[in-house]
């Protein structure tokens, strides 16, 4: 499956939602809110009771997980 990034833009100055994992229909900011100490993609999945299917998202995931535990 090819990894797809959809941008959902707000009608009206609404936020723009990013979906980092198609699969799993898991958005950037819940895979934020739901990080765990150590960034593990897997970790953080589980925690909002997904895993990895496909895999294509990994990549992106570590790199947003990295920029959360330096934030």
């Amino acid at each position: 499956m090819v990894l797809l990034i959809v941008r959902i833009i707000g009608l009206v100055n609404g936020p723009v939602l990013m979906i980092l994992c198609v699969c799993n229909a898991l958005r950037e900011n819940d895979v934020r809110a739901a990080a765990g100490p150590k960034g593990c993609p897997v970790e953080t999945y589980a925690r909002l009771g997904a895993r990895p299917q496909c895999g294509q998202c990994l990549p992106h995931a570590r790199r947003l997980l990295r920029g959360a535990r330096a934030a």
